[in-house]
């Protein structure tokens, strides 16, 4: 399957999953309410948002990629569970910090080592988990603007989409396919 299309069909799963997701958010009362610096917004905004990104990628990479490997997929639904919880009642820095380096160690398995020896897979990992842990606090740091982290992170896919288009990459092209497509949807 190509790129675009696995683009096409995450930002449809997305785009069907926004307004659910909100319709949800608003009814339970799920919301951001304004509260000082840090919520400088005029009204409550609903939450939820990366409930609707991850069906769309979830729902894409099933559909497109039989052969996906099912770590990432647990890494990502960890760090929606945190997102959600975090939400709800907020969460110790070291908590989020913890099992966002455990949900970046699962990437670990998308980089093809072969018969390599226990020391550079764990190594792997450790880079892995580090990388994903500074990215998702750098993400979280801009979730506050309306608009900001969302722009960020689809020049990022887009960036690792094209990257991977012009190395061959196909099943990496896919998955930044999908997650420009589950990006610009929402």
């Amino acid at each position: 399957m190509n790129a675009f299309l696995a683009g096409c069909i995450s930002l449809s799963f997305t785009g069907l999953a926004v307004p659910l997701v909100r319709w949800a958010a608003l009814r339970s009362g799920f919301v951001d309410r304004p509260h000082g610096l840090l919520k400088p917004q005029t009204r409550a905004v609903p939450y939820g948002g990366g409930i609707a990104v991850f069906a769309g990628i979830v729902g894409a990479l099933l559909c497109v990629r039989v052969g996906v490997p099912w770590m990432p997929l647990v890494g990502i639904a960890m760090v929606l569970m945190l997102g959600v919880a975090d939400d709800l009642r907020g969460m110790s820095p070291s908590l989020r910090l913890g099992v966002e380096f455990v949900a970046g160690a699962t990437l670990s398995v998308l980089w093809p080592l072969g018969s390599v020896q226990w020391p550079a897979v764990v190594a792997w990992s450790a880079c892995s988990a580090l990388l994903a842990g500074a990215s998702m606090n750098a993400c979280n740091m801009t979730d506050g603007s309306d608009g900001l982290l969302g722009t960020v992170s689809l020049c990022a896919a887009g960036g690792l989409l094209a990257c991977w288009l012009l190395a061959g990459g196909t099943v990496y092209a896919e998955i930044a396919a999908v997650t420009c497509g589950s990006i610009l949807a929402f």
